[in-house]
């Protein structure tokens, strides 16, 4: 790992790399780790752009500790770590249903961060000059409506920006992997091997005069398909859609925590853990 004269991190991979969707790369080497439990937490994701590294599927991919997600035209694909008692990861997958199949699709605000990829001894082989991006756009998932996609280290944000006089009833989500249900708090929660993985109640919201005005939105279910019902709002304004999925209790993060060197129970008492770089990919 060096780091070059415009500071830019060079994360090069010395190994083989799984190819296969849902399969996740080797970790880069060790950066200046992050000190506290907050600011592991608050780590932005990476995204990936997918040169050859993955499945062609895939456009963009994000890794972290115990998860990986894999972005298609239609789908989101997440990977996540097994938990005690079980042999594999659990995989879930997203789908826009009835979403524009060929959406254009691009990273935004590019991160100082790029991967390299090593892949044996043939230097034609190789991937270099990877860049990672802390948002990727989605233009015209449906009519009218873009889609972006961001988070931190626990939590995948992903906002439906409906533009004036779109229909949001187009938007529904259909679930693979797992069966969605509506908690009492009007969370989306899907239980994985006896874990949940927690889409909260989303967030929808219209900016006028450069202020916020807050609009009702819940989850309705309907089988594996979701959608959103909102209440009133101007729909001669955008509306942006903000629901948010949490890993956290799925990966054990409300009992224990990764940082640096240290593991970080619930209590905040440290006990010894594993490295994690200033990326939020462990070692």
């Amino acid at each position: 790992m060096k780091r070059s004269h415009k500071a830019e991190w060079i994360f090069s991979i010395l190994a083989v790399v799984s190819t296969g969707l849902g399969e996740t790369p080797r970790k880069p080497a060790s950066v200046p780790e992050p000190k506290t439990k907050s600011e592991l937490l608050s780590l932005p994701l990476s995204f990936e752009a997918n040169q050859g590294q993955t499945d062609p599927a895939v456009k963009f991919f994000s890794r972290g500790d115990g998860y990986a997600l894999f972005l298609t035209p239609d789908s989101a694909v997440f990977k996540l770590r097994s938990v005690p008692g079980t042999s594999s990861p659990a995989v879930v997958r997203m789908k826009l249903a009835g979403a524009n199949s060929r959406p254009k699709i691009s990273g935004a605000q590019t991160l100082p961060g790029i991967v390299n990829y090593f892949m044996g001894n043939d230097p034609s082989q190789w991937t270099k000059g990877v860049s990672t991006f802390g948002r990727v756009n989605y233009q015209q998932t449906y009519q009218g409506i873009d889609l972006v996609y961001y988070g931190t280290q626990r939590q995948l944000e992903y906002d439906f920006i409906v533009t004036p006089g779109a229909d949001p009833e187009q938007i529904a989500l259909e679930f693979s992997g797992a069966t969605p249900m509506l908690g009492p708090d009007g969370d989306l929660v899907l239980t994985l091997d006896g874990a949940p993985l927690t889409f909260r109640k989303p967030v929808v919201y219209q900016t006028i005069a450069g202020k916020k005005e807050m609009i009702a939105g819940n989850y309705k279910l309907s089988g594996d398909r979701v959608q959103f019902a909102l209440g009133k709002y101007d729909h001669n304004r955008a509306l942006v859609i903000d629901p948010v999925l949490s890993y956290l209790t799925y990966l054990g993060g409300s009992n224990t925590d990764v940082v640096g060197n240290t593991t970080y129970s619930a209590s905040g008492n440290p006990t010894q853990g594993v490295a994690v770089d200033q990326a939020g990919m462990c070692m």
